[in-house]
Parts: structure tokens; C-alpha cells; sequence
């Protein structure tokens, strides 16, 4: 009696874990398999972010992608100015892209079925206040043509830079006067290394 007592707890207990614990396991798995359907089908938009003036220079930006309940952010190359996001299809973003110095653009953004390209071109910040520039209505600028360093910049490295034209140089800057240069041959120092900041 004692063993057929044992036999039946044992039974129990196999046909309760059957109940409960197997149902238990198949809805835990069920929200995991949804979710994995709902992510949807990606699309890929990438492009660079450059520097809306005349070089149209590469930037190191941070480009944020928002849409209802979801964010996502990625920083560009700060070589190339190169971005890659992926984000839901069919849905569209307010893609908000940033850089020191420039304005923020806020540009809007459908995702489609294939891959696309969006370049952005920001403007230099009209409220830039760094020594050695004046603002024109085309860029900041410094002209280099009063024969010296100017206030405000430094030579870093080995020395070399001129700003009265010793060589006799042409004008390559598209201005006229006076230009920096790193003249290492007139100087008899090499000038590699050497920065103007």
C-alpha cells in the first residue's frame, strides 16, 4: 500500500507539472515569436554631411531619427561625413542633425521599400565667436594679409608659416594680398607637422 501511495504521488505529481509548468512554457515562448514579427522590414537610409560653403566639407555630426514612441541616434565619420541608419519602412522620421559651429537642421523623412540617399548640408552658426574670424554674409573668414601672425591664431609644430609672401607666390586662395603659407622651403625648415590654429 505504502508503494502504491508513493506510485500515485509520483503520477500526481508528473501529471500537475504536465498542467501546469508545459502551458506555462508555451506562453512565455509566444510574446518572444510576435515580437520578432513586428520589428518589420528595414530600410537603409545613408548619405554625408557636409559644410553648406563653398568646400563643402565633411562634418562630424550627430543625426537623431524620431518617429511616434521610437528614437534612434548614430554620429557621422568624422572623415568622410558619412551616416548610416536603419530604420523601420513606410515610416516617416524627423531626422535631426547637428554639428559644433553649424546649425541644426531638422529635415523630414519617409523610409521606402528600397535604400535611399539624403545628403544634408548644414550652415555655419551665424553666432561663432572664435578669435581670428570675422563674419562676412558668404563664410567666416580671416584674410592672412596684414604680413604677420594675426591675433588670435598660433603656429603649432615646427615653424615655417609666412604671411608676407617671401617666395612670391601667386595667389591661390582666390583673394588678392598677402596669404599664409606654409613655406618651408624659403624658411629651410621642413613644414610638416606644422599647424595654424
Amino acid at each position: 500500500m505504502k508503494q502504491e501511495l508513493h506510485r500515485l504521488t509520483k503520477s500526481l505529481n508528473i501529471i500537475l507539472f504536465m498542467v501546469l509548468a508545459i502551458p506555462s512554457l508555451l506562453l512565455a515562448t509566444i510574446p518572444l515569436q510576435c515580437m520578432a514579427g513586428s520589428e518589420g522590414t528595414k530600410s537603409i537610409i545613408s548619405g554625408r554631411v557636409k559644410d553648406d560653403s563653398h568646400g563643402f566639407w565633411p562634418l562630424y555630426a550627430t543625426i537623431v531619427a524620431s518617429a511616434e514612441g521610437y528614437s534612434t541616434s548614430t554620429k557621422t565619420d568624422p572623415v568622410s561625413g558619412r551616416y548610416e541608419l536603419e530604420l523601420d519602412q513606410n515610416t516617416t522620421y524627423a531626422l535631426t542633425v547637428a554639428s559644433v559651429g553649424y546649425s541644426t537642421k531638422i529635415i523630414t523623412a519617409e523610409t521606402i521599400a528600397d535604400n535611399s540617399t539624403l545628403d544634408v548640408f548644414l550652415e555655419v552658426d551665424t553666432s561663432c565667436s572664435a578669435p581670428g574670424y570675422t563674419w562676412t554674409t558668404a563664410r567666416l573668414n580671416e584674410h592672412f594679409n596684414v604680413g604677420v601672425l594675426p591675433i588670435g591664431w598660433s603656429v603649432i609644430g615646427n615653424p615655417g608659416w609666412r604671411f608676407d609672401n617671401p617666395s612670391l607666390e601667386p595667389n591661390y586662395t582666390g583673394g588678392s594680398g598677402d596669404f599664409a603659407i606654409a613655406d618651408g622651403f624659403f624658411a629651410m625648415v621642413p613644414n610638416s607637422g606644422s599647424r595654424l590654429v
